[in-house]
């Protein structure tokens, strides 16, 4: 399942641009950008926390788990059973 981060639209409703952001929070223009893109694998604890902080948002409102079809266990349909003859 992909997390994927929200600060893009996060960003469009303030108006905002990367490089005010990073500024703001004290975080690189890069870490910033690789949120902003979601080209991330992980996130550190202290840039999630001064995001939260800037954003006036909880954890939960910055990133986001999105369900992926593969990752889901297959439906009873879609179990194929052994036929026998």
């Amino acid at each position: 399942m992909p997390i994927v981060c929200r600060l893009r639209d996060m960003m469009a409703q303030k108006e905002l641009k990367q490089f005010e952001v990073a500024i703001a929070t004290k975080l690189s223009p890069t870490i910033i950008g690789n949120l902003y893109h979601n080209q991330f694998r992980r996130i550190d604890c202290k840039t999630a926390e001064r995001l939260c902080r800037f954003f006036g948002c909880e954890f939960g409102q910055l990133f986001e788990l999105i369900e992926d079809s593969e990752d889901q266990p297959p439906s009873q349909t879609q179990i194929h059973k052994p036929t026998h003859f």
